[in-house]
């Protein structure tokens, strides 16, 4: 049983919110991940396509983060809160980054009007 009330310092709290945040990337990363994947092959002619892959990854955690926080909202209680979080996130995540690839179709294709003898 503990004698008092338990105090943390401000390094200890730091160290705290440090590990579940990368809690919290770790288990949403199929997500983002897969989101960053996407846009940066939207980019498939630029040379530098990092800027496009981070920022879809960006773009992913806070929707993940987003995602995780209305649902934690909505269903306050609920035994596998946690669980309902992560999945809805990531099937948010997927959703937007397969959106965006069928919109990315490659503007310099040959469409099926163009091309050789037509």
């Amino acid at each position: 049983m503990l004698a008092g009330a338990i105090e943390f310092s401000p390094a200890e709290i730091a160290a705290i919110l440090a590990v579940l945040a990368a809690v919290f990337l770790a288990v949403t990363s199929p997500g983002w991940l897969a989101l960053g994947y996407v846009l940066g092959r939207r980019h498939l002619r630029s040379r530098n396509r990092w800027p496009a892959r981070v920022g879809g990854a960006l773009l992913g955690i806070a929707l993940s983060a987003a995602v995780s926080a209305a649902v934690g909202a909505v269903l306050d209680g609920f035994e596998y809160v946690v669980l309902v979080a992560v999945l809805a996130s990531w099937c948010v995540c997927w959703s937007v980054a397969f959106l965006l690839r069928r919109s990315a179709a490659d503007p310099g294709a040959p469409s099926a009007q163009e091309g050789w003898g037509r």
